[in-house]
């Protein structure tokens, strides 16, 4: 009997380890997937800048090549 008990108070133990690593791994899991999606909505923000930009600038270089480098730049704000 002694046994018995000690085996199942050991399994128990052991299938509460088991399924707290597993929700820790969960947890850090999400957290990536959290960062990641951030991460792409800001890259994704920053290169449709960069297009805006650029298409501005191919637009202004037929007429006044000069203006085309200096008008996608953002003006300071006062």
């Amino acid at each position: 009997m002694p046994f018995a008990l000690g085996y199942a108070l050991r399994l128990r133990h052991e299938t509460a380890a088991r399924a707290r690593a597993e929700a820790i791994r969960q947890n850090v899991d999400d957290e990536r997937l959290r960062v990641a999606q951030e991460m792409h909505g800001i890259v994704g923000h920053g290169l449709a800048a960069i297009k805006v930009q650029a298409d501005i600038a191919l637009h202004l270089l037929p007429g006044n090549p000069g203006q085309a480098g200096w008008s996608t730049w953002p003006s300071p704000r006062r």
